[in-house]
């Protein structure tokens, strides 16, 4: 299977992508990589040039083939996570002059894809944490937080990942309303005034693919409570909490989105969030509610 960069890539760059012509049936390009057993998730953008025969992907080397239904656009896709040693990754063109178009040709680790790394040379490159996190200057106070993301594994990882964090710049019990992720790969929302605290967690949790919506609701009183609704199913709710007495201001200043505000890599999940509202007052009490505003 020849290979040849001479295709307009997905990204628009002329010359930025490979074409792979079948010169025999069944024909591969494999790529070994030596690496210590691990799971790996391997993704590709890929479109059809010639023919219409099958396209497949692997990972272990060929002992497993993948079919992807590809067409003449570009687009991602994806082949099942597998747990191995040394991978070597590839496609194969079942027949004969078909010809295919690949960029972004990705192997990493984890169940989940993340967004694609362009890398001038052959190796490997460290993946940065996506968060953001900003100034916030209004006190505690009655509030409501929407979020709608992707779940890609970030409710099951270590260090209590952070979804939404308002006031504390540190994991310690600051004056701060958290909504993150705890034990049993389920979500929690905490109201904390440098001591006194309370909380309430999700009965159960997503699995890896699923949609989530969660709502986040810190009423009049102090009190919290959590809906979620997942792959646009009925929502469900904690109840709410015991009340909690507001702070007169925050432990610092902070919003932080994906991690804890101004911690940096502290606390930072891998969920790709489509949305994430933030309104004041009890004007939203629903998921529903939630959606409709966050069209």
């Amino acid at each position: 299977m020849p290979a040849a960069k001479d295709q307009v890539g997905a990204d628009g760059v002329a010359s930025g992508a490979s074409s792979l012509l079948a010169t025999a049936g069944n024909a591969t390009c494999l790529q070994a990589i030596t690496l210590a057993s691990s799971q790996r998730l391997q993704s590709a953008w890929i479109k059809r040039l010639v023919g219409s025969g099958t396209v497949q992907m692997t990972t272990d080397g060929g002992s497993t083939w993948v079919t992807v239904a590809i067409t003449t656009a570009w687009a991602r896709y994806t082949i099942p996570a597998q747990t191995v040693t040394n991978p070597s990754i590839g496609f194969r063109l079942v027949t004969n002059a078909d010809k295919i178009a690949v960029d972004y040709v990705q192997n990493e680790t984890g169940p989940f894809v993340t967004s694609a790394i362009a890398n001038a040379t052959a190796g490997a490159l460290a993946r940065s944490s996506d968060f953001w996190t900003g100034g916030w200057f209004l006190q505690p106070q009655t509030l409501w937080w929407y979020c709608r993301f992707l779940e890609r594994g970030g409710v099951n990882i270590g260090s209590s990942p952070v979804l939404v964090i308002m006031g504390a710049d540190t994991s310690g019990f600051g004056t701060q309303i958290t909504l993150g992720t705890t034990s049993g790969s389920k979500f929690i929302l905490l109201h904390s005034t440098s001591g006194p605290a309370v909380s309430v967690t999700t009965a159960t949790g997503p699995t890896v693919g699923q949609v989530c919506e969660l709502l986040a609701l810190i009423r009049a009183d102090g009190s919290v409570e959590l809906r979620q609704s997942l792959n646009g199913a009925a929502e469900t709710t904690t109840g709410q909490s015991a009340g909690l007495t507001f702070a007169p201001a925050w432990t610092a200043n902070t919003i932080g989105i994906g991690t804890i505000a101004g911690g940096g890599d502290s606390g930072v999940t891998t969920e790709a969030f489509s949305r994430v509202l933030v309104g004041l007052g009890t004007g939203v009490l629903t998921v529903a509610d939630a959606r409709a505003v966050a069209v």
